[in-house]
């Protein structure tokens, strides 16, 4: 017996056993993930995103409960109007104005609205236009426009969103008539915002957080 040739056999066994051992269990440890983080690509590095979106958080709009079967959706958002259940008389034309009141604490360096309505809508920013649309084919798919960012003040600011809602002369239901606007105002900005909206807890240095702002609406 070689006692040598014996131990350098021990050797070299123990340390393959270990490099596999080492490899694997590197491979194995889990992910790891920012707590409560998300990174916002469409700002770039440094700025900060803040989003807009139509909801009923404080009571006035409503969300609409009966959505149209053929109606999009805009994630995070939901379908609004001024009253639920949506339309008495299906046949006249129902209009009504969505203004959305928020502040901005910094440079607007870029923003976009994603909207689409039942039927015609006109949006437009601090009285500054942004998109409309007419016919009434507008709640089946979502325009995209660029908001200036020549459009924002610093301190508050309004989306205005006028939307008619068609009358059909046949109809007799209410429900197959509704009404209803759906929207999102992305923006990225060169500073944080000092107040308003939810602060999301671990972005490391360098990256975006997000601040999403429920909206604070008055009835036109």
């Amino acid at each position: 017996m070689n006692f040598n040739s014996t131990i350098v056999k021990k050797i070299s066994a123990i340390t393959v056993a270990v490099f596999i051992v080492s490899v694997f269990g590197f491979y194995a440890q889990p992910s790891v993930k920012i707590a409560k983080a998300e990174v916002v690509s469409s700002c770039a590095e440094g700025q900060t995103a803040i989003t807009r979106v139509s909801d009923a958080s404080i009571g006035v709009p409503v969300v609409v409960s009966n959505p149209g079967a053929a109606w999009t959706s805009i994630p995070g958002s939901t379908w609004i109007w001024s009253q639920d259940p949506i339309l008495t008389d299906p046949t006249v034309d129902v209009s009504w104005t969505a203004n959305d009141t928020f502040d901005i604490n910094g440079a607007v360096t870029s923003a976009t609205l994603e909207i689409a309505a039942d039927n015609n809508f006109s949006a437009s920013l601090n009285g500054n236009a942004v998109g409309s649309v007419t016919g009434n084919s507008n709640f089946s798919s979502t325009q995209t426009y660029t908001v200036s960012p020549a459009s924002f003040h610093s301190g508050s600011n309004t989306l205005s969103v006028g939307v008619v809602n068609t009358g059909v002369s046949e109809l007799t239901d209410p429900s197959s008539n509704p009404a209803g606007v759906i929207y999102k105002l992305s923006i990225c900005v060169s500073a944080l915002p000092s107040t308003g909206g939810d602060d999301v807890d671990g972005a490391t240095s360098g990256q975006q957080r997000i601040y999403n702002y429920r909206a604070s609406w008055n009835r036109w």
